[in-house]
């Protein structure tokens, strides 16, 4: 089959026909050729060859546009391509596309399946449902007397879908869009959902329409509304979702005093690679109200999704938390956590006190002798910043002046594998900050050195943990790092827990510099007694 769909794909690579979508759309034009020659074929003789160009086209360049070739092209297409299974083409096609369709991967597939089995239910809706192509056909098998309705919003997959499910008598493909008002008739007793990550919808089917204009905000109001009176919502969304605020915050608050949050599990890290590699979660949502949540891991054993680190939360409890962040719920420093949030210390969004920026892209080309040195995350060590191996370019100062360190900034890696966190001390060198650095300035009667302090405490450098959006790679947003609350005491208070700080971090300095030294000189004479 591989060996078919190669040979398919190089008739529409010598001619220039290169994309996924194009090679997918050619395809679906086979197909759609296929059955209209089958069906005229029922009411006379069959189709002779020289009418199946014209059939082609009357039946195809509407939906499809114009055929992209002459009628000997097109012969040969469909010589190659009538054999060829439909399902099997379009994850080839779309295998391993990185600026293309997200394909969920089997044990996604299997997953759904157990949650359909687990639930007594009737019916059942697939939103965007060429990304669940991997499986998709043998879970529809699966449950014969459950009714699917499969939708997508690009037309090409609709028809792809039409043709893939064309006989069977328990599937509905409709062409709608679960990114604006959704009309579609009917409630469900289950709805499963992976929906687009990170999009900004503007038109007039959203402005002011909906909480907030990410798609996948969108998509889960619009979807809440189609479950039936004791239906259930299983949505995957990034991990934004469960911790940003505006938009998000208010769906958040509506699905816990509306809706029953029955379950939050992270799902493993590459799930979606190499379509992306954020971190997302399984949000399990009733139309029942729920007395508590549970919480855990999905990790992958033997290409099967294990529900691991299982724990139940009274709803009481989790509405204690302003967010969704499973990490912080899961954390083995739970005890320091719940310490934390109900510390009478007054605590503060860095938001509100502070304004917060990623420093300037510098490229490897960019890098040459130059009066403007560039902090980078190797320029961070233990707490401190180093100067003697920054990089440097040569740009006027005006054009990054944006950039530009000031005295007390609060520096924090964003990109990479692990979470450091410095103060900037002003220095008679122009530094900026590199793209791999949030910039974190105060306002007045907030210490720098103080919340230093607290995001190097266990409880501090696991509410950052949890603001990643990366999953192997650390990736955290400026926007989202405006969102980590943070205890701030009166400014004495302030003032003496830094200075304490900074006596005994200099002392612990000083006495490994000095055990270190003695150490040196006690190997040194033992060598040369050695010697003598």
């Amino acid at each position: 089959m591989k060996n078919k769909i190669g040979k398919f794909w190089d008739s529409l690579y010598n001619r220039e026909i290169c994309s996924k979508k194009e090679l997918v759309r050619e395809m679906v034009r086979i197909k759609l050729t296929e059955v209209e020659r089958k069906k005229i074929s029922l009411c006379k003789e069959d189709l002779p060859s020289e009418d199946l160009y014209e059939t082609m086209k009357k039946r195809t360049e509407e939906e499809l546009g114009y055929f992209p070739g002459d009628r000997d092209f097109f012969y040969e297409l469909y010589d190659l391509g009538r054999d060829i299974d439909l399902q099997e083409f379009a994850i080839q096609t779309y295998k391993n596309d990185r600026m293309g369709m997200i394909l969920a991967p089997m044990h996604l597939a299997s997953y759904m399946a157990n949650i359909i089995e687990s639930n007594n239910i009737n019916n059942v809706l697939i939103t965007d449902a060429e990304k669940s192509l991997v499986g998709l056909v043998n879970v529809i098998k699966e449950f014969k007397n459950i009714q699917f309705t499969l939708t997508s919003e690009n037309r090409l997959m609709f028809l792809l879908l039409s043709l893939l499910f064309k006989g069977f008598e328990s599937v509905c493909v409709k062409h709608l869009s679960i990114y604006k008002k959704l009309v579609i008739g009917e409630r469900f007793d289950l709805v499963l959902c992976l929906p687009a990550f990170g999009l900004k919808l503007d038109s007039d089917d959203v402005l002011n329409k909906y909480m907030t204009r990410e798609s996948e905000g969108i998509a889960v109001e619009n979807l809440l509304r189609v479950i039936d009176r004791t239906g259930k919502l299983f949505v995957i969304v990034p991990a934004r979702f469960t911790f940003s605020g505006n938009g998000f915050e208010r769906i958040r608050n509506k699905i816990i005093s509306d809706y029953g949050l029955e379950s939050i599990y992270t799902l493993p890290e590459g799930t979606f690679r190499p379509y992306t590699g954020i971190k997302t979660y399984m949000l399990g949502i009733s139309n029942e109200l729920v007395s508590e949540t549970e919480l855990g891991n999905l990790k992958l054993e033997s290409d099967v999704f294990i529900r691991r680190n299982k724990k139940k939360i009274t709803k009481e409890e989790f509405n204690k938390y302003t967010d969704w962040r499973v990490e912080l719920l899961l954390s083995e420093n739970q005890d320091e956590i719940q310490k934390f949030k109900k510390s009478e210390v007054p605590k503060f969004k860095l938001k509100e006190v502070a304004e917060i920026f990623r420093g300037k892209s510098v490229m490897k080309k960019d890098v040459q002798p130059g009066k403007i040195h560039v902090l980078n995350i190797s320029n961070i060590e233990n707490g401190h910043i180093f100067f003697d191996k920054m990089d440097t370019i040569d740009e006027e100062k005006r054009k990054i002046k944006r950039y530009e360190l000031l005295d007390k900034d609060l520096v924090v890696t964003c990109r990479g594998t692990m979470n450091k966190v410095a103060v900037y001390k002003a220095s008679d060198k122009f530094v900026i900050a590199s793209a791999n650095i949030i910039v974190i300035r105060f306002q007045k009667n907030v210490m720098s050195d103080y919340v230093k302090i607290f995001m190097e405490s266990p409880v501090g450098s696991t509410i950052i943990k949890s603001f990643q959006r990366g999953t192997m790679v650390m990736n955290i947003n400026p926007k989202d790092v405006g969102e980590m609350e943070v205890p701030i005491a009166n400014i004495e208070v302030q003032k003496k827990i830094v200075e304490e700080y900074l006596n005994e971090n200099k002392l612990y300095i000083d006495t490994i510099k000095k055990a270190e030294s003695r150490w040196e000189t006690h190997k040194q004479e033992l060598f040369d007694k050695i010697l003598k």
